[in-house]
């Protein structure tokens, strides 16, 4: 503890010297992190200032306590930064060191798989008829059966019942050959 002790003092007052010694100390495991999801070197050192610039205005505030080790603090400031940064570029496989960040990974993989799979599923939607289209917003819009035999003029709810399953079981149809669906399934 009386290594992170001098480490706040040297980031409180400036100490160039010791906080070199800290980028030497701390900086390669920040680098293997960011190496291993989809970073390089320099995107390792941005983190990482940006990490020890935070840790210096959190230790200006007052009532503020660091319960962890500085290395632990930083680690974790620099990983939320990274994860941050690879989310705005779209560049979400990442990986981890422990179980509870592996669950972020699983969330962000089912996040990009059901983006994938809304994606798909507008583009085949936009190639149905344009009165299939119009059934299908209207029944996953919440209308009733009745409410859409009236919007698209049809002569019975039976008909409408009909017509909607038939749209559906196309779009279905459609969805299923595209080659992207297989690699979706």
């Amino acid at each position: 503890m009386a290594k992170d002790e001098e480490f706040i003092h040297a980031l409180k007052t400036g100490d160039s010297k010791y906080i070199e010694h800290i980028y030497r100390e701390y900086l390669p495991a920040i680098s293997q992190f960011v190496n291993k999801n989809n970073g390089n070197n320099e995107d390792a050192r941005d983190i990482f200032q940006e990490a020890l610039v935070i840790l210096h205005q959190k230790l200006k505030q007052p009532g503020f306590e660091l319960t962890s080790s500085v290395f632990t603090y930083i680690f974790a400031i620099c990983k939320n930064l990274w994860l941050k940064r690879l989310e705005k570029s779209r560049k979400l496989r990442v990986t981890f060191l422990d179980q509870q960040e592996l669950s972020i990974v699983d969330e962000l993989d089912s996040h990009i798989e059901k983006e994938s799979q809304y994606r798909l599923y507008r583009k085949k939607f936009r190639e149905l008829t344009a009165g299939c289209q119009k059934i299908l917003e209207l029944f996953f819009g919440g209308h009733s059966m009745k409410e859409i035999t009236k919007i698209m003029d049809f002569g019975s709810v039976q008909y409408t019942k009909k017509r909607k399953f038939k749209c559906k079981e196309k779009l279905i149809s459609l969805i299923q050959e595209d080659d992207q669906f297989k690699e979706l399934t």
